[in-house]
């Protein structure tokens, strides 16, 4: 167990050294270098699986990988950019083929990356002068939708998830995205500032038995994903014997973002209150949310959480999301126009049964299905997903 620290410290300094600029630069290809997602499948063109997952860049050259949380921020590691995090402009982001500025840097207040095992590892960054022309309005950007945290429970040994990033091409110029499967082995737990614990705050990853594909160097920021939930943030890997490369890892660490799903949602809807549609179209980003073109109102994003019907008529009526504070429950008409006019296309909602606020007496209340347009009955005690409308 102590070698194993004692590796896993090392192993962070390396990371450190990667991300802040101080490791040696080759002139070699990704395949050469066999640096990237081991084993992984490449990633490129218009049929790329996972264009939302980006490179950043430090000074020109690739530096990390990014995930898009909306059209304005994206989702990375925390050591790819706390060097850096009071100097913005020395980050860039690559879009498809468009590099956009980098406006601000939001490291999360407890990341903690000075050599300790198991860290607070997540940061997010907000784009400059980008985000209310939507989704479609950059190359590359939109094919998925990451801004959901997966909730649904603990992971089992041998659960497998996708990881997703663009590895270093050795030039330091450009990175090559990949994607491959990877195996839940174990939870770990994180530590923040000022010896702030978090249990279970960080996800061991081990290599697909099949594939035996793993992240490697430069993949650091780019996300572990179930379907289109956000599983993990790239953190660091762990290798066998004395010298650094991909063929030597055994396992890769990503911080387990249920853990700071709180903070990323938070930031989000203070930096990003219009970022709620996921494309532009019928519903377009404005006036602090996901706004239909045809009857003028706005929805909000989803509740982070299933409320009883009181408590989401509270929620709702409580809400200042966007800076404004005159949401409330949606009514069932309003909730089957949602639906018409494939509501669930531009706003990412999780699960189906919606609160409405009809109260059918003191008991019972009406539940929309914005996936299909019907509705039921539930108990008023029973916990829904919800959603807010305003206008």
């Amino acid at each position: 167990m102590i070698a194993r620290l004692l590796m896993n410290s090392f192993l962070l300094i390396l990371f450190l050294l990667v991300a802040f600029g101080c490791a040696k630069q080759e002139s070699t290809s990704v395949a050469d270098a066999g640096r990237g997602i081991r084993n992984g499948t490449l990633d490129s063109g218009g049929s790329a699986a996972y264009p939302d997952v980006v490179g950043m860049y430090l000074s020109g050259q690739f530096h990390c990988s990014a995930v898009s949380l909306s059209p304005r921020l994206l989702l990375t590691a925390g050591h790819c950019v706390a060097q850096f995090r009071n100097s913005p402009g020395n980050y860039s982001v690559l879009m498809g083929s468009t590099p956009v500025a980098v406006k601000e840097v939001f490291v999360h207040p407890n990341f903690n990356f000075g050599g300790a095992v198991g860290t607070v590892d997540v940061a997010i960054i907000e784009l400059q002068n980008f985000g209310s022309a939507g989704y479609s309005s950059v190359a590359g950007f939109g094919g998925r939708d990451f801004r959901r945290v997966y909730t649904s429970g603990d992971f089992s040994r041998g659960n497998s998830f996708v990881a997703v990033g663009l590895g270093d091409s050795g030039s330091g110029q450009t990175g090559v995205r990949r994607y491959g499967e990877v195996v839940f082995n174990e939870y770990q737990d994180a530590l923040g500032r000022n010896g702030q614990g978090y249990a279970k705050g960080l996800l061991e990853l081990v290599p697909d038995p099949d594939s035996n594909t793993i992240t490697c160097l430069g993949d650091s920021g780019g996300p572990a994903v179930l379907g289109d939930q956000l599983v993990g943030v790239s953190s660091f890997v762990s290798f066998s014997g004395s010298a650094y490369s991909c063929g030597a890892v055994h396992s890769a660490h990503f911080t387990d973002l249920r853990a700071f799903g709180e903070w990323i949602d938070q930031v989000r809807r203070a930096q990003d209150p219009d970022g709620d549609c996921r494309r532009e179209g019928d519903f377009r980003s404005e006036d602090g949310g996901c706004k239909s073109q045809a009857s003028g109102k706005v929805w909000s994003g989803q509740a982070r959480r299933s409320y009883s019907w009181n408590e989401a008529v509270s929620y709702c009526e409580t809400s200042s999301e966007a800076g404004q504070t005159d949401w409330r429950l949606a009514s069932p008409d309003e909730m089957r126009s949602f639906f018409r006019q494939a509501g669930d296309d531009y706003i990412a909602i999780e699960g189906s049964l919606f609160w409405s606020a009809n109260s059918v007496n003191d008991s019972a209340a009406e539940a929309v299905d914005l996936r299909s347009g019907g509705s039921s009955t539930r108990g008023k005690g029973e916990a829904l997903p919800v959603i807010c409308i305003r206008g």
